[in-house]
């Protein structure tokens, strides 16, 4: 764990613990076994569900906001991350559609998240026009 600590980018407050544990499968084995070790009781009022509608809005666009970054992360790293083909467009699609709710809110965050690689700016040229029409249909 101290040779690959967790990613902490700015802007971002959650980033999935796959981005941690696929990279540490291609270095170690791993053993996993299927036995409940903990129980969790949730109360109906926690900290998401308690908060009014201004920051309901700022909540999602965090959601979003770390949504986008997961999903740039892993089409940078696709050779760890993405089995198949049909993987790989659904994170493309993901990532473009965040990408333009974001702009939309003029997100400060989201412009020095780019994906590297010529397919995978292609896929995201092709699926700009999607892209825009499905992030309109948010109410963030």
């Amino acid at each position: 764990m101290k040779e690959n600590p967790w990613p902490e980018p700015e802007g971002v407050t959650f980033v999935g613990e796959n981005i941690l544990w696929h990279k540490l499968d291609t270095k170690y084995q791993s053993w996993y076994f299927n036995k409940i070790l903990r129980i969790y009781h949730r109360d109906n009022l926690d900290h998401i569900s308690n908060i009014n509608k201004s920051q309901k809005k700022k909540y999602d666009i965090q959601k979003i906001r770390n949504g986008m970054w997961n999903n740039m992360y892993i089409l940078n790293n696709r050779k760890i991350y993405v089995k198949t083909f049909s993987q790989y467009i659904k994170c493309v699609a993901k990532y473009c559609v965040q990408k333009r709710i974001l702009k939309s809110h003029k997100d400060k965050y989201y412009s020095g998240w780019i994906v590297k690689g010529v397919f995978t700016n292609i896929m995201c040229s092709l699926l700009y026009l999607p892209a825009i029409l499905i992030a309109k249909s948010y109410n963030v």
